[in-house]
């Protein structure tokens, strides 16, 4: 007795080979689902990761430095050869702690080296480095030959151009320059008030340059950080 052999008619078999595709398919689908998820938490993870290193840099990122590029290139200007590492201690904040002239230097005086940061309603962030202490007693000329002026949008340095670098008259906050080289200050009440910047006789620039080429600028925030050598 002979038993007949059952054969798979095309389309069966067609069909067949269309479920396994399907099912491949499908594999292949939910693995690439799974490898975007991974992805996605990887990115989250390095984003974190840079998040955590920023908040590490010692304070000076913050509301005006936002990210490290900017964080670098502070630190590059106080030290290009970069013998010294720096941690910076946020002193004076001015929509924290007010936009006074006492409390400026009740809160900044007497500190050593200071970094004073700047952002306009202009968008521009710059500011100055004095290496002397501000001093409210001294209503004179500090000379301070290593001081400089910066703008971050441009990422310019201005040395000193004189013998002098520091200025404390009354009502006055943050005068760079000296008697007669005013270049960058701020008036008492700042925020009602303004930010002023002059044409560089006292530091290397013109036309205005450091405060995005106008001589008086509206202030968004303040801060001045103490430069500590680690």
């Amino acid at each position: 007795m002979i038993i007949p052999i059952k054969k798979s008619d095309d389309k069966e078999i067609i069909n067949n080979l269309c479920d396994i595709i399907k099912d491949q398919a499908n594999d292949i689908k939910e693995l690439k689902e799974r490898v975007n998820i991974l992805e996605q938490r990887m990115k989250k993870l390095e984003e974190n990761n840079i998040i955590k290193r920023i908040k590490n840099k010692d304070s000076l990122i913050g509301d005006i430095i936002k990210n490290e590029e900017h964080y670098n290139l502070i630190c590059d200007y106080i030290d290009k050869n970069k013998e010294f590492k720096f941690k910076f201690k946020l002193l004076y904040k001015g929509t924290k702690d007010g936009d006074t002239y006492g409390i400026f230097h009740k809160k900044c005086d007497n500190q050593g080296p200071t970094i004073s940061i700047i952002e306009s309603t202009d968008g521009q962030v710059f500011g100055g480095y004095a290496s002397k202490s501000w001093d409210i007693n001294s209503k004179s000329d500090i000379s301070d030959p290593d001081s400089f002026l910066f703008n971050i949008n441009i990422k310019k340095k201005y040395g000193v151009s004189n013998n002098k670098g520091l200025y404390i008259p009354d009502g006055y906050i943050c005068d760079f320059g000296g008697a007669g080289f005013h270049e960058l200050w701020l008036d008492d009440n700042y925020f009602s008030k303004f930010g002023w910047c002059d044409n560089g006789n006292g530091f290397n620039f013109k036309n205005y340059e450091l405060s995005g080429e106008k001589n008086k600028f509206k202030v968004i925030e303040y801060e001045v950080y103490k430069v500590i050598e680690k």
